[in-house]
């Protein structure tokens, strides 16, 4: 439509980067200066409307975020090798607890009851 306008000289000048070239749209006849204004109007109109798409989304989006309480309690972590040995032992302690509590209601087989009692036997 602008090349026929406006000619395919003038048309050219306007490009790729036609945003560049609005000096160029001043020194055009007022009739041509009109189609190139509508041009440009056209050509934005379809971004425009997407951007205010993306802004809407956004803003739902937005209102969807819900408030995060932070908790108070710091919590240290510890790594390396001696905090994975202790982890270990603090586990296998539990095992054992769990055993014993599972032991003295006569929920484990037989077999493992009686080695849990030689367990106390040893460290009794």
């Amino acid at each position: 439509m602008l090349q026929v306008a406006l000619g395919p000289q003038t048309a050219q000048a306007f490009g790729g980067s036609a945003g560049a070239n609005v000096n160029l749209i001043q020194s055009l006849p007022e009739n041509e200066k009109a189609i190139a204004r509508q041009a440009f109007s056209d050509s934005l109109s379809t971004m425009w409307i997407m951007y205010v798409a993306f802004s809407a989304v956004g803003l739902l989006v937005g209102f969807l975020i819900t408030k995060n309480v932070l908790n108070k309690k710091h919590e240290e972590t510890k790594t390396g090798l001696e905090a994975e040995k202790e982890k270990r032992v603090e586990r296998e302690a539990e095992r054992a607890e769990k055993k014993k509590k599972r032991a003295s209601k006569g929920e484990l087989p037989a077999d493992v009851s009686a080695g849990v009692e030689q367990e106390k036997d040893v460290k009794g």
